[in-house]
């Protein structure tokens, strides 16, 4: 039996008193291969290091295993989407982490849920990697902002709950600051995103944490949840260009070469059949990038826009997503407005890549 307290309203978790620190020796034995994801957002993207693939926290620790395990192949798995949380982390699983065969995930995403109530992702996110035939040791990485305010509470709920192991980056940042006297500044120059010397300090945190032997654990994945909705995922996706299109659209590539498709003449529409109890929208932003409207069964759901600043590519993103449909057969409609996104744009453009859909195991 697991008895869990939480201190009011705030949901900050409280650590059982007593609680064994089992030491894993050799977490990978008998492998002569290890594929390592790191799963988040613009931080493990590496915004904020002058080298992103030298120098952010996710290429240091990256090179602290390949010295650690020569004799191993570690390969090295980027996935870190800026701006984008552990709800665009649900529906990219499959593709994005379960794919590469993962026998260990880090998984920051804390800072960019931004203390919203995150647990049915969070937890559907490790009861699904749990049930793999093979489950991957899962780390949570605790980011933070230079105002320090603490995102992280549902996350600690879902990491106490699966006896997750827990890296707390933020409190290692406040410690470093007391002992050098820098600001915080000094390490968080735009307030989110690392300098190198803040990723240094976030790197050797998970580096002497995954030196101690006592953050390599696997979830136990059982009948009871903390959350009724969260569940085991089977997650499929269709590319836009494979939906029912009506109108201009053209198709075009994004970044990791993934295709698109492009419109932004008003009325065209990009419509999308599934049977399941959830679905994710992948869209793109682009300078140049317009207003759009989300119909799920014919009633308005989500409208947003394409539009960012100084991006002269199609950048995949989260669109939104509904988790918590019937399990039955829906229509999502996507509608061009011909509309800016911003006074700035210099187009109407909607950038749409993939509809993704399924069944969460409730």
């Amino acid at each position: 039996m697991k008895l869990f307290l939480w201190r009011g309203k705030d949901l900050t978790s409280m650590q059982p008193l007593c609680r064994e620190q089992e030491v894993v020796v050799n977490p990978f034995a008998g492998k002569d291969k290890i594929n390592i994801v790191y799963f988040g957002g613009s931080i493990t993207e590496g915004v904020g290091a002058s080298e992103r693939e030298e120098t952010c926290y996710r290429a240091l620790v990256g090179k602290y295993f390949k010295e650690a395990y020569p004799d191993i192949e570690v390969n090295n798995v980027h996935q870190g989407v800026g701006g984008t949380g552990s709800d665009y982390g649900l529906i990219r699983l499959s593709r994005d982490v379960i794919s590469y065969s993962p026998d260990l995930v880090f998984i920051e995403f804390a800072v960019n849920d931004n203390g919203r109530d995150s647990r049915l992702e969070m937890e559907s996110i490790v009861r699904t990697l749990g049930s793999l035939e093979k489950a991957p040791y899962i780390v949570y990485l605790y980011t933070t902002r230079s105002s320090f305010a603490d995102v992280k509470p549902y996350h600690v709920q879902v990491g106490d709950y699966y006896s997750i192991p827990q890296i707390d980056l933020q409190q290692e940042l406040k410690e470093q600051i007391a002992a050098t006297g820098n600001p915080v500044s000094y390490y968080l120059p735009d307030s989110v995103h690392p300098s190198d010397a803040g990723h240094a300090v976030y790197a050797n945190k998970i580096i002497s944490c995954m030196e101690s032997g006592m953050y390599y654990k696997k979830p136990h994945v059982t009948e009871n949840k903390l959350v009724a909705a969260s569940g085991e995922t089977k997650i499929n996706a269709v590319a836009a260009k494979d939906a029912h299109l009506t109108g201009t659209w053209s198709t075009a590539t994004g970044n990791f070469n993934r295709p698109c498709i492009l419109s932004g003449q008003a009325g065209d529409m990009a419509e999308f059949t599934f049977t399941g109890n959830f679905f994710g929208l992948e869209s793109g932003l682009n300078d140049d990038g317009g207003k759009y409207e989300v119909y799920v069964d014919g009633e308005l759901f989500h409208q947003d826009h394409c539009y960012y600043a100084n991006i002269h590519y199609n950048h995949c993103r989260f669109g939104c997503a509904s988790f918590t449909l019937e399990n039955t057969e829906h229509t999502v409609t996507v509608k061009v407005l011909g509309e800016k996104g911003n006074d700035a744009a210099s187009g109407t453009k909607v950038c749409l890549f993939h509809l993704f859909y399924g069944e969460i195991k409730r």
